[in-house]
């Protein structure tokens, strides 16, 4: 009975045009009111307007076929929304002072909404809603997942002021007979000319239970070692 309601708002009649572009106005601002409650770059509006405008790119390209009997490709504006969508969901992501990459998430669901957007205005509301609700359903309960996952370890950042050369093998070799997880290097230049020391910030992955101070005072003992601290 549902299918057989939707097969009537399938066309290009006003109703079915109503339909369509409700239809992505809904699914656009479900997925962009999470986003919204995260305070991320893209939010409630942003997706909105995404998605209702790759709605109307379908429903025009459906309508320069159908009702202009013009010879054209209904599936070419389609594909340059979503080429083109990947330049705003370039726009939310971030690469943080530690290399962290942040708004991946986000522009992600930019291009799945505007996708979610084109369904909606071919009449596809099954794809339209199920695709929603999976988003919704990665967004919310899949990220309490991975947030219990990312609590079970904590990313340390090791300030370590050395002299000579080769000390950084070893304190690879260290972790490594530590089992201690290196997730980042940064070397950082020196600013004097006569100045001997040298400046590294090392990330290591620890398990949430894992004793810092430790770490600290065995990276302190090595002999070329000037200074550690935890920032």
């Amino acid at each position: 009975m549902m299918l057989q309601i939707l097969d009537m708002i399938r066309g290009t009649d006003t109703l079915s045009t109503f339909c369509k572009l409700l239809t992505a106005v809904i699914c656009g601002g479900l997925i962009g009111i999470e986003r919204e409650y995260k305070r991320r770059p893209a939010g409630f509006r942003t997706h909105i307007l995404i998605s209702l405008g790759a709605a109307m790119t379908t429903l025009t390209s459906q309508f320069i076929v159908s009702d202009l009997s013009m010879p054209s490709d209904p599936g070419r504006l389609g594909a340059q929304v979503i080429a083109g969508i990947g330049f705003i969901g370039a726009g939310t992501i971030i690469v943080s002072k530690r290399n962290r990459v942040k708004g991946l998430t986000t522009a992600a669901g930019l291009w799945t909404t505007a996708i979610t957007g084109l369904a909606s205005g071919m009449g596809f509301y099954e794809c339209s809603i199920v695709a929603t609700l999976l988003v919704l359903f990665a967004e919310i309960v899949l990220s309490q997942l991975e947030n219990r996952l990312h609590s079970r370890h904590q990313e340390v950042h090791l300030y370590i002021e050395y002299t000579g050369s080769g000390y950084l093998n070893y304190v690879v070799e260290y972790f490594r007979k530590e089992n201690i997880p290196m997730l980042d290097v940064e070397i950082i230049k020196k600013t004097k000319k006569d100045d001997k020391n040298n400046i590294a910030i090392i990330t290591i992955q620890l398990h949430r239970h894992q004793d810092r101070t430790n770490i600290v005072k065995d990276i302190t003992n090595f002999s070329q070692t000037i200074a550690v601290e935890i920032l």
